[in-house]
């Protein structure tokens, strides 16, 4: 999940540099699979988080003059480490590390659990 609190659209080279060939996740209100991402302008509800797989929640947070409210949501994704289930495998990178520190920890990760998302020639994700 890429939590996306800067008040402006996600830059199409930040997302590639941080989700790289995953496919846009399908289910809007269920978790994303592995090997999906989703884009979220707010804090992510518990339904999203509680899930059977692996998942990693980064937050970009806003720039220092950006509006109270936006800043607001930024505390709110600061609490939701120790608020989570702790038998939930979710990792929370508030805010989101630089990209060169980004690739290092994903080559660090071992494969996510669960079911994964494959893309067919035609662009169709399928679960």
């Amino acid at each position: 999940l890429l939590v996306n609190l800067t008040g402006a659209e996600m830059p199409s080279q930040v997302l590639a540099d941080y989700v790289g060939l995953l496919v846009p996740a399908r289910q809007a209100r269920a978790p994303p699979l592995p090997g999906t991402y989703r884009i979220l302008t707010q804090p992510p509800g518990w339904p999203l988080l509680r899930c059977s797989h692996s998942l990693l929640v980064l937050v970009f947070p806003p720039p220092a003059h950006a509006q109270a409210f936006l800043h607001k949501m930024q505390s709110q994704c600061e609490r939701l480490p120790a608020e989570s289930n702790q038998s939930a495998d979710v990792r929370f990178f508030v805010p989101a590390p630089d990209v060169s520190e980004w690739h290092r920890l994903v080559a660090s990760l071992p494969p996510p659990k669960g079911s994964y998302a494959t893309v067919d020639a035609a662009g169709s994700t399928s679960a």
